[in-house]
C-alpha cells in the first residue's frame, strides 16, 4: 500500500497587511494554527494555505519496512505510486531505498 502526503509548508496571509504575511514548514502546523488563533483575537481575518512542492511516498508492505521517497510534484508522486500499483499486483518488489544498479 502507498500514501501520498502533502509536506509543503503553510503559509499564513492577511488580506492588505502583507507585513503579517508567515510562512510556516509542515511539521510547524500548530505554529501556523497557533499564529492565525493571534491575528483572529487581534481582529484580523487571516488566510491559511498549503504550498504544493513537497510530496512524499510512503510505501508500506507486510514483512517489509516502510520505503519513504520525496518527489516535488504531486503528478509525480502519483506516477510512482501507479507503478508500485502495478509492481505489486504482478507480484514484484523492488526496494526503492536503495539506489539503481547502474
Amino acid at each position: 500500500m502507498a500514501t501520498i502526503d502533502n509536506r509543503s509548508a503553510f503559509i499564513v496571509t492577511v488580506p492588505h497587511y502583507p507585513k503579517l504575511k508567515r510562512i510556516f514548514p509542515w511539521a510547524r502546523s500548530k505554529d501556523a494554527q497557533s499564529y492565525m488563533q493571534n491575528l483572529m483575537d487581534q481582529g484580523f481575518k487571516p488566510d491559511i494555505d498549503q504550498e504544493q512542492d513537497s510530496f512524499q511516498v510512503r510505501v508500506r508492505r507486510v514483512g517489509h519496512k516502510s520505503q519513504i521517497k520525496t518527489f516535488k510534484k504531486l503528478a509525480e508522486a502519483e506516477a510512482f505510486v501507479a507503478t508500485i500499483n502495478a509492481e505489486q499486483h504482478q507480484g514484484l518488489f523492488r526496494d526503492y531505498r536503495k539506489k539503481p544498479a547502474a
